[in-house]
């Protein structure tokens, strides 16, 4: 009886922590973001910008706090800044066409040196989070993976079913697989990729103002970072050419 009422007390604060938990937080959040869209009502974008930097520097994101300071930023004409908060805020919501529209509209704005083609393994790794999350991927093999460990188990238990059950397991365990691939090919991406936030960017050979121009980077293109040197950094164009580029003329995704 004592461990019941124990457990039931436990229960019934997890409850009370949902519930009352988050609310106070949200509640916070709302009111520097209340003021961060009155600012934006009233065209103050620069105050906008500062209020809603404010909230993320905090560590608190969501796609509506992203989507709100991307189109601050394209009001300041800001394009390459408001691209980068644009596909931030999609990562978290890929399936939101309002956030779909003003990337569209954003990427209008922008003229590129030249079209780039992304390799082709890329493109088919990148595929599936164009409409679903990296947190709704990782779910979603999650849910793959204990739905085959059911069926394991259900086979080691009961024998005859096996003849059945085979066929499910061989098809989970391949889904599991390519899904578990695709998962570990977008998290190795995680913090290498990044947004160029300048009208242009000039790649160079070696890491220093002197060294030659080997190609040059438009505002909004992404890139991929390979490494770090004193103030500049080594990247990738989706089509598979690199070089060295100032840390600032850039930001990681």
């Amino acid at each position: 009886m004592f461990k019941r009422l124990i457990f039931l007390c436990v229960l019934a604060g997890g409850f009370a922590w949902l519930a009352f938990g988050p609310v106070r937080e949200g509640q916070a959040q709302d009111a520097t973001f209340a003021k961060a869209n009155s600012h934006y009502k009233n065209s103050e974008f620069k105050e906008a910008i500062a209020d809603y930097e404010a909230i993320l520097q905090e560590g608190r994101t969501s796609a509506a706090l992203y989507f709100n300071l991307g189109n601050s930023y394209f009001r300041r004409h800001q394009v390459g800044r408001a691209l980068l908060n644009y596909e931030r805020a999609r990562r978290l919501s890929p399936r939101d066409a309002e956030i779909q529209t003003n990337m569209r509209l954003a990427q209008s704005q922008l003229t590129y040196a030249q079209p780039l083609r992304m390799k082709l393994f890329n493109r088919i790794c990148d595929l599936p989070f164009q409409w679903i999350s990296l947190d709704e991927g990782t779910l979603g093999v999650l849910i793959v993976y204990l739905a085959l460990v059911c069926l394991l188990c259900v086979m080691a238990v009961r024998p005859a079913a096996r003849p059945r059950l085979r066929t499910s397991v061989r098809v989970l365990s391949l889904v599991f697989i390519i899904g578990l691939c695709l998962l570990c090919v977008k998290i190795k991406t995680l913090g290498r990729e990044a947004l160029v936030v300048r009208p242009r960017a000039e790649a160079r050979f070696a890491p220093f103002e002197k060294a030659t121009t080997h190609f040059e980077l438009s505002e909004g293109m992404t890139v991929a970072v390979i490494e770090k040197k004193a103030g500049w950094l080594k990247v990738e164009r989706p089509d598979g050419k690199s070089g060295w580029i100032e840390e600032d003329t850039i930001a990681i995704i």
